[in-house]
């Protein structure tokens, strides 16, 4: 069977909108292939389990509660779940990491979490130099509105 990072992280982001307070106050909530965006409708229970399997696995839920093999799961992710999903949540950041990486690997998820930091840091650093650019020509506008207004060019 497939592995898939997308779908891993499409789950991840399912638990982690479950609201027990809104259901009832249960903690545990069936998940189903309809729960999910429409490319992951046709997707079989067995998948599906076998994904959450593996999440259960390397420690992206609760340690105590083991997902069912009917899809039932628990309401909410563990402290790894959260960090691990923080750090591939942005869709656009998400893509670059699916070019990176072979999306049907699993990973070790140490490596996918420093070759997201990475790209993150890639990302942040080019938009700081896209805001210093952005400053450096409102300041060379700013300093030639005042040259202009005190009378020093013409």
């Amino acid at each position: 069977m497939l592995y898939s990072m997308d779908l891993v992280r499409e789950i991840l982001l399912k638990i982690e909108q479950y609201e027990p307070e809104k259901n009832g106050g249960h903690s545990f909530f069936r998940l189903t292939p309809s729960d999910l965006p429409q490319r992951f409708h046709s997707l079989s229970p067995d998948k599906l389990f076998f994904h959450l399997d593996l999440m259960h696995q390397a420690g992206l839920l609760p340690a105590d509660f083991a997902p069912a093999s009917n899809g039932n799961v628990a309401g909410w992710l563990s402290h790894n779940g959260y960090v691990y999903l923080n750090e591939i949540r942005d869709p656009v950041l998400f893509a670059k990491l699916l070019k990176v990486l072979d999306a049907n690997i699993p990973y070790p998820l140490e490596t996918v979490r420093k070759i997201a930091r990475k790209l993150q840091q890639e990302h942040d650093r080019w938009v700081i130099g896209l805001v210093i650019a952005g400053l450096a020509f409102v300041a060379g506008n700013l300093a030639m509105l005042v040259a202009t207004w005190i009378g020093w060019v013409h």
